[in-house]
């Protein structure tokens, strides 16, 4: 899956190796957030821009489409286990319980993003700009941790195969610095990675499944993978 300029979402099929566009109703900027139910299989898409957004479900592969909600979305999370329970990202944070029929504010100025972890998912984590809100999904707030690094969040990550192993992006916009910082301790001490990756701005940050691999695509310096395993040993 690809989100275009255009609000148009593209849909790559292995069995022509081709794309196909898909109109989902999109106002024509570009789609901002993808994201799938890893137990349904259903595709979420988020907008947000300036002539408005929302959020939209594609079921059966992406053959059927229904919007969910018009707010607008930065982040999007669905419960590993249960499809039942979405989070998205707006400035606030919005909860639904009940497959996106009703939404609930989240009590937590959180606007970069939610995750929940493969290996813990009765916790949201909800990121802001210098750290992360934890929260159990009847939206009660549970902890809330500050990251003491030189600049604000454009990107939170975590490692499917590691509760404690997350990647981030910094970025300072008054002095365009910053670049990819990576915990293998929940966050306790944060390893800034690699010279190339140094004052960069990081957009989007996504781990294979097995955790060993992690690609980076950045805002003006291309696509990168990060072999995790090899920067374990350097890190020693």
């Amino acid at each position: 899956m690809a989100g275009g300029f255009d609000g148009k979402l593209y849909l790559y099929s292995t069995e022509n190796d081709s794309w196909n566009e898909v109109d989902i109703g999109a106002s024509p900027e570009p789609i901002d957030i993808i994201a799938a139910s890893p137990s349904t299989g259903d595709i979420y898409v988020g907008q947000s821009s300036k002539h408005g957004g929302g959020l939209w479900r594609g079921t059966g592969g992406g053959a059927k489409w229904e919007k969910l909600t018009d707010i607008t979305v930065r982040g999007i999370a669905v419960h590993p286990k249960d499809p039942e329970i979405i989070y998205m990202v707006d400035k606030v944070t919005y909860l639904s319980t009940d497959g996106g029929k009703n939404w609930a504010k989240v009590d937590t100025a959180a606007n970069y993003g939610v995750l929940i972890h493969p290996l813990y998912p009765e916790t949201a984590y909800l990121a802001y700009a210098q750290g992360v809100v934890s929260a159990r999904h009847d939206g009660t707030i549970t902890s809330q941790q500050q990251f003491y690094l030189p600049g604000g969040m454009t990107r939170l990550e975590f490692n499917p195969a590691s509760l404690n192993e997350w990647a981030l992006g910094i970025w300072d916009y008054p002095s365009g610095v910053g670049g990819l910082y990576y915990t293998f301790n929940g966050g306790g001490h944060w390893l800034e990675v690699g010279e190339k990756m140094k004052d960069t701005r990081i957009l989007d940050l996504c781990f294979d499944q097995d955790g060993k691999t992690l690609y980076i695509g950045t805002a003006d310096s291309g696509f990168w993978a990060l072999n995790i395993e090899e920067m374990k040993k350097d890190s020693k």
